[in-house]
């Protein structure tokens, strides 16, 4: 899987953030599973491999992560926080309830 123009990863960090991207998938669409089941949506969205693989490069290296993508948003926010209490960072474009 190719990265993000700017993000050189070694290939043996590739492999593991691909591997954690796998596990981040499948959790990540049990929980928006359950999100959208409900909030009766009809569609049942799901995390994509690149969203996925966006969000274990983030927590590997401690970066934010700026998205629009719903889903990305939602199951970032159930992500364990890392050793240090602190949830990763989600920087969008789009207004946040108050």
């Amino acid at each position: 899987m190719s990265e993000p123009e700017g993000i050189g990863l070694a290939e043996a960090d590739d492999v593991l953030c691909d591997q954690d991207a796998d596990d981040y998938r499948t959790e990540g669409d049990e929980c928006l599973g359950r999100l959208c089941r409900q909030r009766n949506l009809d569609h049942i969205r799901q995390l994509s491999m690149a969203d996925a693989k966006a969000l274990a490069i983030a927590l590997d290296r401690g970066y934010s992560l700026a998205t629009d993508e719903w889903p990305l948003r939602e199951f970032s926010q159930f992500v364990e926080p890392d050793e240090n209490g602190s949830r990763i960072i989600v920087l969008s474009s789009l207004l946040q309830p108050a």
